[in-house]
């Protein structure tokens, strides 16, 4: 599970948002917050899709306190995210994978435009290109998306930006408090 883990957290960010955010009590962890929640639906969009599963398992922890002042996970529990975003070896297909390849082949199948006239016929096409697949994928593997690496700048960027919208919010919060306290 660590290895499809992305963390933001405040060893990600340049030092002056640091140096700000710990001027801040609490706007850290809310804008860590809102970049993870952003960042869910971000990479939500860019997941492959087929029967939407690898999309369904984006999740966001709570914050966790740390060394280094802590951090908000988002990641996927899929386990075969890893599959679809770093491709996998030469390898060996199951019984069990080839039913799974030949049901997302039926599936897909407007994409291969099968020339069986008949259910039946058009089964056994599916089951042919399933193996197909299954012997592409132990003579050359599977190639990764990296739609989460190509994600990466976008999300750390997007973390910036809600650090400095937070901190604007509670200064503005700050300001109108004084003035309160002012006009009493």
């Amino acid at each position: 599970m660590a290895s499809n883990v992305i963390k933001i957290g405040p060893n990600q960010i340049a030092g002056e948002l640091r140096a700000r955010a710990n001027k801040t009590p609490g706007e850290l962890q809310k804008a860590m917050k809102r970049a993870a929640l952003r960042g869910r639906a971000m990479l939500v969009r860019r997941t492959p899709k087929d029967m939407g599963q690898a999309k369904a398992g984006w999740k966001t922890s709570d914050f966790i306190k740390g060394s280094k002042g802590g951090r908000i996970d988002l990641y996927n529990d899929n386990p075969y995210v890893g599959v679809l975003e770093r491709g996998a070896r030469p390898h060996k297909t199951s019984n069990e994978g080839i039913a799974a390849i030949h049901g997302w082949v039926w599936r897909n199948r407007a994409y291969f435009q099968f020339e069986a006239e008949t259910r039946k016929a058009a089964k056994a096409e599916a089951l042919g290109i399933a193996y197909a697949i299954a012997a592409k994928f132990e003579k050359v593997g599977q190639e990764g998306t990296f739609f989460v690496k190509k994600s990466m700048d976008e999300l750390s960027k997007d973390f910036g930006k809600q650090l400095n919208e937070q901190i604007e919010r509670y200064a503005k919060r700050r300001a109108a408090r004084a003035s309160a306290k002012g006009n009493s």
